[in-house]
């Protein structure tokens, strides 16, 4: 262990030559595996190939920020000081966005497969006098489409480019 003057901590590993476990005092940061902490990242955490996992926290944009590989892999994950969550966007417009930029965002949902009688489910809930919405958009339109169950009337309604069909 090794304690700097201006309050830097160094843990070494058995030889007493690599830190494995760094405390920087000026940026009030922690590194696991490096003592190169990135900027902006209160925890970082690395193995021998820089690869790792890397936390952001208490900026304006995310209480929360992970990032997973190296030291170029973007956030991953994030938790808004909202508390929206975006994954694969540091900037979720809605309570849960999902993005990728190669152009397959999916989300998954499954149930125990070995199990026959096992579902999965969707559920959108919403007010007596309100509707729940799928909406199905595209680049010139967030609502190209929509599945729409009135809750009210108790109706469901298929709309594509304004018009309702069924």
């Amino acid at each position: 262990m090794n304690i700097a003057a201006n309050g830097d901590i160094s843990f070494y590993e058995d030889t007493g030559t690599t830190a494995k476990l760094f405390w920087d005092a000026s940026a009030e940061a922690l590194g696991i595996g490096t003592t190169s902490i990135r900027s902006n990242y209160s925890l970082d955490v690395r193995n021998a190939g820089n690869n790792g996992v890397n936390i952001q926290a208490g900026d304006a944009t995310a209480d929360i920020a992970l990032s997973v590989g190296s030291t170029s892999t973007a956030d991953k994950f994030v938790i808004t000081s909202g508390g929206s969550v975006g994954i694969g966007t540091n900037s979720p417009s809605s309570n849960l966005h999902i993005y990728d930029a190669s152009g397959g965002a999916t989300l998954k949902i499954e149930s125990n497969l070995a199990n026959a009688y096992d579902s999965s489910r969707i559920q959108l809930l919403g007010g007596n006098l309100s509707t729940s919405e799928i909406l199905l958009g595209d680049a010139s339109s967030a609502t190209v489409g929509r599945i729409i169950y009135r809750h009210n009337g108790n109706s469901l309604a298929f709309d594509v480019n304004v018009y309702t069909s069924l």
